[in-house]
C-alpha cells in the first residue's frame, strides 16, 4: 500500500522527480523505482533520458563522441541503462575476486570502457580514471585460478598497463617481480612460440585466421618494460611513458605535415628499442628442459643487450592488393624507414633501412609488419596511440635455431634529439 512518503512524492512533477534523481547514484535510484509501479515507469521509461544522465555524471566518457579504436565501428545507438548497470557490476565483480564466469563479462566490459575512451583531444578520460582506480588492486591480476578465456582477457589487460600498477617498494613485490620478469623471459625467448603459421609472431592460427596472442603480448611489454626500468636514470629518459592513459588514440605526436592519407600516424621520427639475448644463452635456454628451463633465468646471471635506434618513417606508393580481412575503410598503407645519421654508420643495411606496410582488420586490432627486418607487430591501444607497436623480430631464413626477441618502437616529436645506442641489462 502506497505510504504518505510515496503520495507525496507522486504529487511532485515526473520532470522534477527526474532531475533530483540525476544526481543519486544508480543504485538509489533503482531502489528509488522499487518504491511504487509509477516510479517504476519514470526510472525504466523507453527514452532513457535518465539513465543517459546517469551514466555521464558518474561519470563515464559520452561513447558518441569517442573513437571506437578496439573495435571497428560504433553502434547506432547507446543502451545507457544496460551500459551503466554493466559497468557497476564490474566494479563489484572485479573487486570481489570470483572467478566465475561473471569475471569474463566484467573484464571484456573493462576492456570495452578502455576502447571507447576519447582521443587526446580531450584533456581527460573518465573511463580510464574509471579503469586505473578498479584495476589498481584488483584481484584477478595476481590469481592462478582463472579459465582460459579469463587468462587472455586478463594478458590484454596487464599488456595495456604495462606494469604501471606494480611496484617494488616492499620484499614481497620483489620477489613476485623477479618471477614475473623470469617468466616473461621464458615465454618471449622460447623459439618454439615461433613459426611459419603465426607468421613468427605474436599471433594465434585460428583456421588459418590470425588472432593476436595477448599473452604473447604481455609478455613482450613486461620483458621490455623490465628492460627499461634497468637503465640508468639517463637513459630511462629515452624511454616512452606507459599505463592505460597511453593507449588512447592519437596520443601520439603528430606531424605537422602529414600525409591526408596516414590514416596510422606512420610519418615522422620513431624510436625503435630492441632487446635480444647473447646466443650462446639463448641456445643453452632453449636446449633446457622440465625445472631446469623454469628456473633458467632465476638462477642464471641472464643479461639483455638493448639497442636504440631512431628511425625516419614515410609513406610510399605500393599496388599491393588488400587482404579480404581488411578494414575497407582503411586501406594499406607502405612505408619505408631510414636510421638517423647517428645509427646509420654503425648498423648493416638491413637495419638502417626498411620498408613495411600497416593494416586494420575489419575487427579494429592494427598490424603492422617489416619484412626486410622480419618483425611482425601489433598496435598497442587506439589508433595513433602514445603506447606505439610492440612485436617480435626473427631471423631472416627463418631456419630452426635462428634467434628472436622483442622490439617497441613509438612516436616521437620531430625535433627530437635523435640517440642511437646499445647497453646491456642487469641480470
Amino acid at each position: 500500500m502506497p505510504t504518505s512518503a510515496t503520495n507525496a512524492l507522486s504529487s511532485i512533477p515526473s520532470e522534477v522527480t527526474e532531475r533530483i534523481l540525476i544526481y543519486s547514484c544508480p543504485r538509489g535510484v533503482a531502489s528509488f523505482a522499487q518504491t511504487c509501479r509509477d516510479h517504476r515507469k519514470l526510472v525504466y521509461n523507453e527514452y532513457q533520458y535518465l539513465w543517459r544522465e546517469l551514466f555521464l555524471t558518474y561519470p563515464f566518457d559520452d561513447p558518441r563522441s569517442s573513437t571506437p579504436h578496439l573495435e571497428p565501428d560504433c553502434l547506432p545507438a547507446v543502451d545507457w541503462k544496460q551500459e551503466l548497470q554493466k559497468r557497476i557490476k564490474a566494479e563489484y565483480v572485479v573487486a570481489s575476486g570470483r572467478t566465475d564466469e561473471a569475471l569474463d563479462d566484467a573484464l571484456e566490459t573493462v576492456i570495452g570502457a578502455i576502447a571507447v575512451s576519447p582521443p587526446a583531444e580531450a584533456p581527460v578520460s573518465h573511463n580510464i580514471v574509471w579503469a586505473e582506480r578498479h584495476l589498481i588492486s584488483a584481484p584477478f591480476l595476481r590469481s592462478d585460478q582463472l579459465s582460459s578465456t579469463q587468462t587472455t582477457l586478463r594478458s590484454r589487460i596487464r599488456a595495456y598497463l604495462a606494469l604501471s600498477h606494480e611496484e617494488e617498494k616492499i620484499d614481497q613485490s620483489k620477489t613476485r617481480l623477479r618471477s614475473l620478469r623470469a617468466e616473461a623471459r621464458c615465454f618471449v625467448y622460447d623459439l618454439g612460440n615461433y613459426s611459419k603459421e603465426t607468421r613468427w609472431g605474436p599471433f594465434l592460427n585460428k583456421k588459418g585466421n590470425l588472432e593476436i596472442n595477448w599473452e604473447h603480448v604481455e609478455k613482450i611489454v613486461h620483458v621490455i618494460v623490465f628492460n627499461m626500468r634497468d637503465m640508468i636514470p639517463d637513459w630511462q629518459k629515452l624511454c616512452p611513458k606507459v599505463g592505460l592513459e597511453m593507449t588512447r588514440a592519437h596520443t601520439a605526436p603528430v606531424n605537422p605535415e602529414r600525409d591526408p592519407k596516414d590514416w596510422a600516424g606512420i610519418g615522422g621520427l620513431w624510436r625503435r628499442y630492441i632487446s635480444f639475448m647473447d646466443y650462446r644463452e639463448l641456445f643453452a635456454f632453449n636446449s633446457s628442459r622440465g625445472t631446469l628451463r623454469q628456473t633458467f633465468f632465476e638462477e642464471h646471471h641472464t643479461c639483455e643487450a638493448i639497442m636504440v635506434i631512431d628511425m625516419h618513417l614515410t609513406i610510399i606508393e605500393n599496388d599491393m592488393p588488400p587482404s579480404p580481412a581488411d578494414h575497407p575503410d582503411f586501406p594499406r598503407l607502405h612505408f619505408k624507414g631510414i636510421a638517423s645519421e647517428k645509427g646509420a654508420s654503425s648498423l648493416d643495411a638491413a637495419q638502417a633501412h626498411g620498408e613495411g606496410f600497416v593494416h586494420r582488420l575489419k575487427n579494429g586490432v592494427i598490424l603492422w609488419h617489416f619484412p626486410q627486418w622480419s618483425a611482425e607487430a601489433v598496435q598497442l591501444g587506439g589508433l595513433c596511440s602514445a603506447a606505439g607497436v610492440v612485436g617480435i623480430w626473427s631471423g631472416v631464413a627463418h631456419q630452426p635455431g635462428d634467434p628472436a626477441g622483442p622490439f617497441l618502437m613509438w612516436k616521437l616529436d620531430d625535433g627530437t634529439t635523435q640517440v642511437h645506442l646499445q647497453v646491456e641489462t642487469k641480470s
